[in-house]
């Protein structure tokens, strides 16, 4: 079913990941969206896209989401440099 949204939109599937949550209740797909600062419709399924870049520390967790694009990459290293610390 995702590889035929995906191909709906042209999404080329060697950049793009598609979330899916394996109880099918969608809670865990509300805390996945929210955890971005992004909506999820549960009666639909479906998240709210907006542009987001988020950043991880050593372990692969998330350390920050920054909103839009509005950034300099300078920003994002600085970030990345603390996390190394």
């Amino acid at each position: 079913m995702l590889k035929d949204y995906g191909n709906n939109y042209r999404a080329t599937f060697s950049t793009w990941d598609f979330v899916t949550d394996p109880d099918t209740s969608g809670r865990m797909m509300e805390r996945f969206a929210g955890g971005f600062g992004l909506n999820y419709l549960p009666e639909e399924g479906l998240i709210t896209h907006n542009l987001r870049t988020a950043i991880l520390d050593k372990e692969g967790k998330l350390a920050k989401v920054i909103k839009g694009n509005e950034w300099e990459a300078e920003e994002v290293e600085r970030d990345m440099r603390k996390l190394l610390e």
